[in-house]
């Protein structure tokens, strides 16, 4: 950044000021006492399921082929469900005729459909697997196997048979309550007729995780169709759209249904496998007058074992683990003075990872889905600054037992080279992870403990843990409220000590219909920081979120529906209560018949910096106090196989000004391929500085496949920022579940070479990798 006069005001003594930090956690007590007496005064009851009795589903003692055409007999002895479309008009019949049967034997769970249209509304977008987008027909079903109401795994399948797997937690709630990464063994047959096209699918007991009376098993159920051709689904049971757009998958509207004389499938899945490839890396020579290329052969080979101690209860075992497969991160441009938050996309964490998830979503600013504090962040493990760290192994135990959710994690790290200096060392270091809740007060509430522990062969610790609660307190209402602490080595610490802790709790109005909230309040002290969890910032005080209003126009709207949002939030200091951050401001968002979206905001921000940042080497924000107004709307459209969003945001920016547009388009141009892409403008000032910053962020994404065994993913980013071009290519062979052969691709390209005294390399790295697993199931 480069240094220069400017007229900023600087804090004073009159700066707003925080709730005393004392009084927090007697806040927090009073919310929870105040759920208490809902509770009470309420019936504890009301968390029980308001639907009708179980359904109890057919036991079948006949074989089924699985072809895709349900013409075995014993289909026609089963009653249809009832399906009811949820969008764009809740409460009448499917677009087309569906037909939606399950059944199950010994072994398996079945569902067999029967889906009418004409040939051209059948969209025939892609083989490969886990294609998740609103551009393909669907056929789905989603199981509440824990019967928890809050968890499910969803099974569904479009008309080339190409298989979708995925993990919802937190009820569906948001639109990123899903892990689309999430895999398991089942299978899936279609068959595309001139009438429609029909499905069958076979869902293994052993791939499910379900709790059983002497055979008898009870869990949550929905199934339904996605039609791509006018965005519409129909479910059963009937689910109104109250609660967003995954309101189709919502577990705690689910209904309930029995299996009788299922017992537990305790099977052995052994993965041995091996890798080969060569990865390079330039670093510069101690002379520091050229860099040199450093080549290192990999020859690995490694074993995963996956072992179900009971059908609801699993541990899994992995030595030499390796993540080759893994997708690339995207690439991201940081505007703030915080670091940048990326998701998990590594397999092994991904099955039942919302056990490790602790407390609810703490949103960083004014109507944000990013989060500002999280107890346990899994790309802790076996990755630093973004590169991986070779893990030795590690165990997992996720499942159920006793009415008891548990969650074990426990990883090893290899010692290792830094990636940028030949003379400093990674040392080892071991990661643990234990969660444990239950339900409480109704079948929609827990609570909930967690522990996480860091530390390394040189003696270092980090040690956090906390105990949380989710506490329905009307049909829509919930209460959420959590308490963390943390220790380490070179830190002194005190029990209790609110510099050591971090305190959240959350009121929160689910239902998307008329009148809403979203209210939070925590506290985070200084001292605190999860060695294995994420941190946003320190040492602060926080209140916020939104008031909304939300409506279903009904039939006669061009507007399926829409909301109008007050959203706010302020962030203050714990040292002497000045405030750090303010952000109001309305938004409106709006979901049209044609499933087009809308949506439009208008921000006024307030930041007080204490310590300025960089943008890059030529702008930044100094110190000081500013505030600032920002403006933004983005429309995505549906169109079928081709698809767009447009977004565009402007307005002052600290004491600059800020503009940035972008697009993403999607286009299929067939089954066998797909394009999609994203660019991003941004442009930012500070003339009276004579400062400015420029970006330019493009992502290119190829997916193609042959057929359902054979695939290839291309992602092709450049980001100005990085001064970059970075490419992924991955070519996957699966030629059955679970025995896969990877052909992997990384390098990173420099851009502007002579930005450094010494010339950059062309090449910033490159690898080259050969992964093939092979499952034995016993």
């Amino acid at each position: 950044m480069r240094a220069g006069k400017h007229d900023c005001k600087q804090r004073t003594s009159r700066d707003y000021h925080a709730m005393h930090p004392s009084a927090i956690p007697t806040f927090l007590a009073l919310l929870l006492l105040t759920a208490l007496i809902l509770l009470s005064v309420q019936d504890i009851a009301l968390g029980q399921h308001q639907q009708t009795e179980p359904i109890y589903l057919t036991r079948i003692d006949q074989p089924v082929v699985l072809d895709g055409i349900p013409d075995e007999p014993f289909w026609q002895t089963i009653e249809p469900f009832p399906l009811v479309e949820q969008t764009p008009v809740f409460g009448s019949g499917p677009l087309y005729p569906t037909e939606i049967r399950v059944a199950y034997d010994d072994q398996y769970l079945y569902l067999s459909a029967i889906c009418s249209s004409p040939p051209e509304d059948i969209f025939l977008t892609s083989f490969r697997r886990d294609h998740v987008t609103a551009s393909n027909d669907y056929i789905a079903i989603v199981l509440d196997t824990f019967n928890d109401n809050e968890t499910a795994l969803s099974f569904s399948v479009i008309p080339t048979g190409a298989r979708v797997d995925m993990a919802f937690f937190d009820d569906a709630q948001t639109t990123g309550s899903f892990n689309s990464s999430w895999n398991t063994y089942w299978d899936a047959e279609t068959v595309v007729t001139g009438e429609g096209w029909t499905v069958e699918m076979r869902i293994p007991f052993s791939s499910l995780r379900f709790q059983d009376d002497n055979g008898r098993v009870e869990m949550g159920m929905i199934v339904y169709r996605w039609f791509a051709t006018n965005v519409s689904v129909a479910t059963f049971p009937p689910i109104p759209p109250n609660w967003g757009f995954w309101s189709f998958s919502k577990p705690s509207k689910a209904q309930k249904v029995v299996l009788e004389g299922v017992q537990s499938r305790r099977a052995v899945y052994i993965t041995p496998y091996l890798l080969g490839g060569l990865d390079q890396r330039y670093r510069l020579h101690s002379y520091a007058t050229r860099y040199t290329r450093r080549d290192d052969w990999t020859r690995e080979a490694g074993l995963d074992v996956k072992y179900s101690i009971t059908n609801n209860l699993t541990l899994d075992v992995t030595l030499n683990t390796d993540f080759a497969q893994a997708e690339a991160d995207d690439q991201q441009v940081n505007l703030t003075r915080f670091s940048l938050f990326f998701p998990e996309k590594r397999l092994f964490f991904q099955e039942r990872s919302s056990i490790f998830s602790f407390g609810s979503l703490e949103r960083s600013g004014a109507g944000s889905g990013s989060t500002t504090s999280q107890l346990f962040y899994s790309r802790r493990i076996g990755l630093v600054q973004g590169q991986p760290v070779p893990l030795i192994g590690g165990v997992r135990l996720v499942g159920r037992a006793g009415g008891w959710d548990i969650g074990l994690l426990n990883m090893q790290t290899q010692r290792v080279s830094s990636f940028y200096s030949d003379n400093r060392t990674l040392p080892t270091e071991n990661f643990g992870v234990l969660r444990l809740r239950r339900r409480a007060f109704n079948d929609y509430s827990y609570i909930g403990a967690m522990t996480t522990t860091r530390h390394d062969a040189g003696g270092n610790y980090n040690i956090a843990w906390g105990i949380d609660g989710n506490i329905r307190v009307s049909s829509e209402d919930y209460l959420s409220v959590s308490l963390a602490q943390s220790a380490r080595n070179d830190v002194d610490y005190a029990f209790a000590d609110p510099d050591d802790s971090h305190m959240h709790a959350r009121w929160e109005r689910r239902s998307q219909d008329g009148f809403g909230y979203d209210v939070n309040l925590s506290r985070s002290g200084g001292r605190y920081e999860p060695g294995t969890g994420f941190l946003l910032r320190r040492n602060y005080s926080r209140f916020g979120d939104r008031l909304f209003y939300g409506w279903f126009p009904g039939e006669g709207s061009i507007l399926q529906r829409h909301q109008l949002n007050l959203n706010g939030v302020v962030f203050y200091s714990n040292d002497d209560g000045s405030l750090e951050t303010l952000q109001y401001g309305p938004a409106w968002s709006g979901t049209f018949r044609n499933g087009n979206n809308l949506n439009v905001s208008l921000t006024v921000n307030r930041e007080n910096l204490i310590n300025g940042f960089s943008l890059s080497e030529r702008a930044g924000v100094p110190a000081g106090e500013y505030e600032y107004v920002q403006a933004g709307a983005s429309w995505e459209i549906f169109g079928g196989k081709l698809r767009a969003t447009f977004s565009a945001n402007g307005g002052t920016f600290f004491d600059g000004t800020s503009a940035s547009g972008g697009i993403s388009p999607i286009w299929i141009l067939s089954k066998h391929l797909q394009l999609s892409g994203t660019y991003r403008y941004t442009a930012i000032s500070f003339s009276d500085r004579n400062e400015e910053f420029h970006s330019h962020l493009g992502r290119l994404s190829i997916n193609a496949a042959a057929n359902r065994a054979l695939s290839a993913a291309g992602l092709i980013q450049y980001n100005s920022a990085a001064r970059g071009v970075f490419i992924n290519l991955r070519i996957r062979y699966n030629r059955r579940e679970g025995n896969d052969l990877y052909i992997v691709y990384n390098e990173g390209f420099n851009t502007e070479r002579d930005r450094e005294t010494v010339r950059l390399p062309m090449t910033s790295s490159r690898a080259i990798l050969i992964k093939y697993s092979h499952t034995l199931i016993y």
